[in-house]
Order: C-alpha cells, then sequence, then structure tokens
C-alpha cells in the first residue's frame, strides 16, 4: 500500500472515530447494529458486517471481484493474515465481511480454497484488505485505551 493510500485510510479512519465518537452502547447486544455519520462507512451488523462507501473504497484502493463458480481464489491483496488466523474479505449485497480460510498457497501467494460462505453474486476482495481490517477492528475489536491511567 502506498504511503497515500495510508493517509487516505487514516484520514478516513479519525473521520469515522470522531463520527462515532459519541456513541455509547450499554450493553453488547447494543452493539450489534451501529449506523455511522462516517464518511466511510453507510451501516454495520454484527451479523452482515458493514457497508463501505464506494467513494471510500475508492480513496482506500479497496477492490472487489465476482467469485468463481468452482475453486475460489484469493489474491496477495485480498488476505488477512493474523496468529494463526488466514482470511479474505466477501462483499455480498453490498455488505463487507471477513471469512476465514484454508486452502493452498502457490508460489505467486494466492490462495486457492473452497468455502460453503461465498455464493454466486459474491465478490471477494482482491485488494485492500489491510484497510477493510482495520475498518474491522475499529467497529468490532476491543477499544484501544491511548491514556492507561
Amino acid at each position: 500500500m502506498s504511503y497515500r493510500n495510508y493517509r487516505a485510510v487514516f484520514a478516513v479512519l479519525v473521520g469515522f472515530h470522531a463520527a462515532s465518537a459519541t456513541v455509547v452502547f450499554a450493553s453488547d447486544e447494543a452493539k450489534k447494529s451501529q449506523s455511522s455519520n462516517s464518511k466511510a462507512i453507510e451501516g454495520a451488523e454484527l451479523e452482515k458486517g458493514f457497508r463501505l462507501r464506494a467513494q471510500a473504497a475508492e480513496s482506500l484502493g479497496v477492490r472487489f471481484t465476482l467469485v468463481g463458480a468452482s475453486q475460489l481464489v484469493a489474491e496477495p491483496g485480498g488476505i488477512v493474515r493474523f496468529q494463526d488466523f488466514t482470511a479474505v474479505y466477501r462483499r455480498r449485497d453490498g455488505w463487507v465481511r471477513m471469512v476465514e480460510i484454508e486452502g493452498a498457497e502457490s508460489a505467486d501467494g494466492k490462495i486457492h480454497f473452497s468455502s460453503k460462505d461465498f455464493s454466486a453474486g459474491d465478490e471477494i476482495a482482491i485488494q485492500g484488505a489491510p484497510a477493510l481490517r482495520v475498518i474491522d477492528m475499529d467497529l468490532w475489536g476491543p477499544k484501544a485505551d491511548a491514556c492507561g491511567d
């Protein structure tokens, strides 16, 4: 990801954080669905994922492609790895959600896999997965305590 794209990710997320900073959740149940005044996110639901605005996807360098009918292929720019977990981002009916995958990695960094979590008409991220992971963590991950007090 280029320096310009990192700046765009930061700008979008700062805008998202500022827009969502006033939201207080009474319980985990209330956190299952969020709406946002963010410039990047149109909405978020724990079960479906989040809706990324087209302009934000373009600014962040996120691209999707329709999945194949048989064997699925994850491009290097669409793969997220952490700990012992490998995942891709699926877009279904406009909702973006992380899906864990297992498969064989080829010499060019692509992962060939099969999954019951993909259906006809779904799209898979082929570029910009790290930016999607940052948004995902901002929405659903643990809250960071910057002061530590």
